[in-house]
Formats: structure tokens, sequence, C-alpha cells
């Protein structure tokens, strides 16, 4: 019986690991590390002009607004923006207020509500036409606002970059912001009516061909789309103001920002910063 237990003992002992302390440590040391999330570095630029002062933040819930536990951090005068995430491909939304300029002009940038699609590397008005639409697709912008780039990574005010590409995407970028924040202010001046402008005009854009943001009847559609989906009443004596106003700022923008111009030299940031004032005041023909 003693020989057998002999025997019995040696037998479970061939199935018992052995460790030295220093492998025990080792063994802690790799779980512990284990049980941290890893992060990533979520990198990019928020441009309508690059926007100094503006709020970049990781929108967990997707209500595109910042709540408490998002992180979040502000641009650097050339828009750009580094954010921690647990997810390599985070959406990023950003938010301008009174403290936010356009360093491409000088000026203030209005109130916007920007975002762009998980792995973006620009948050623009552009991008927010994708992100916020349920079904325009980068393809179909491109081609409603016939440029050559995809705007989820062209940065016109990046190094190296074709100097008549960038025009045609910073021209359709301030345009857009010139409809966007003046409608969103006639329909409640708040991040909600800035998203309902934002479907009305991806509305109006989707299955379009070169569309005209200094035409008449696309400003006009998209104020009528807007104001009946937030049950805003406004006279016509008004909405034709403020259509017109539109127009005409679009029309500057147009006159401005011709294929040979470029985006950094002092007499287009002269000729931008003016702009930018006319649109100021249209916008504040909202309220």
């Amino acid at each position: 019986d003693a020989a057998f237990l002999r025997i019995y003992i040696m037998t479970k002992l061939k199935n018992v690991r052995f460790y030295s302390p220093l492998s025990l440590l080792a063994i802690a040391a790799c779980s512990k590390s284990s049980d941290v999330a890893q992060q990533f570095d979520i990198n990019g630029h928020m441009v309508s002009g690059p926007l100094k002062g503006a709020t970049a933040f990781i929108d967990l819930n997707g209500n595109n607004k910042l709540d408490a536990g998002e992180v979040s951090v502000t641009t650097l005068a050339d828009g750009s923006y580094t954010l921690s995430s647990s997810s390599a491909t985070a959406r990023v939304v950003g938010i301008t207020d009174a403290d936010t300029i356009d360093t491409s002009t000088g000026a203030l940038a209005g109130s916007m509500t920007l975002s762009a699609p998980a792995g973006a590397s620009m948050v623009t008005p552009l991008t927010t036409l994708i992100d916020q639409s349920s079904d325009l697709t980068v393809e179909e912008l491109k081609t409603a606002l016939g440029i050559d780039v995809d705007p989820l990574t062209f940065n016109p005010f990046g190094a190296g970059v074709d100097p008549a590409s960038a025009v045609a995407a910073e021209k359709a970028a301030k345009q857009i912001a010139t409809v966007l924040t003046t409608v969103s202010q006639v329909t409640g001046g708040n991040t909600a009516s800035f998203t309902q402008a934002v479907k009305s005009l991806a509305s109006a854009l989707d299955g379009e061909t070169a569309v005209d943001f200094s035409s008449a009847v696309v400003i006009g559609a998209v104020l009528d789309d807007a104001l009946t989906a937030s049950n805003t009443t406004m006279s016509s004596a008004n909405k034709e103001l403020l259509q017109a106003s539109i127009v005409n700022v679009n029309k500057i923008l147009d006159d401005t920002l011709v294929e040979g111009v470029n985006l950094n030299s002092s007499a287009t940031k002269n000729a931008l910063a003016t702009v930018s004032q006319f649109a100021e005041t249209v916008a504040e023909l909202g309220d």
C-alpha cells in the first residue's frame, strides 16, 4: 500500500507546473496589464477655414453634445486636435462658439455643430453632411459639389495639396456653412436646429450634380424644408429677404474663391474676412 501511494503521488506531481518567484511576478504583471484598455490617439483637423478654439470631442452616445465623461480638447490655430479613445475609429464632433476663430480670415467662425463619420481625419461642413445624413454618400457629395477629393481626408490648408482642389473644397465648405448657420438661427439657434438644417441641405444635394449654392431655388428649397420640419413660421417677406441675403453672400464667395486663388495669400484672407462679416450679419437676421 505504501508503494502504491508513492507511485500515485509521483504520477500527480508530473502534472504540476512549478514556477520560480520571478516567473510568478512576470505572470502577475501580464495579468495586470491585460486589464488596462488600449488607448488610441485620434488625430484630425476641424476646418471651415482652420478653426481655432473650437471644442473637439469623442461623442460616445451620438447626441452631438458634449456630455460628462466624454473626452474633449480645444483645437489649435491650424484646426488640429488629438483625442484619446479606446476605439481607433471613434466618431468626433466639433462645436464652435463665440471664441472660435477662422484663422484663414481672422473672423469669428459662427455657431456650428460639425461632425464626421468614424475614421475620418477631417471635421468640416462637408463631412457633417455625410455624417448626419441617412443616405448621402461621399461620392454623391463629390458629384453634387463638383469636387474631386475625399472630404473625409482632404485638408484644403494642408501642405502640398493641389491648389485647384483646395479652392473648390474650401468654397463649398464656406458656402455650406453660410447656409447652415443662417437657416439654423431661423429654426431655433441650437444643436437640434443645426442638425435639421444639415438634414435639409443633405436632402437637397442627394442625387444632384454641381449644385449652385448661389441659386435662390436651392437656398429656398433648403429653407422651406427646415422651416416645415421645425414647425417654424416666417412671413413671405422675411423669407425672401433671408433667402436673397444667403444667395448674395454665396455669390461673393463664388467671385472670391476662383481657380488660381491662393488660400493663404493676404489678398484672399482679406477678401474672405469681408465675406465673413457679411455672413455673420446675415446669420443674425435669423434672430
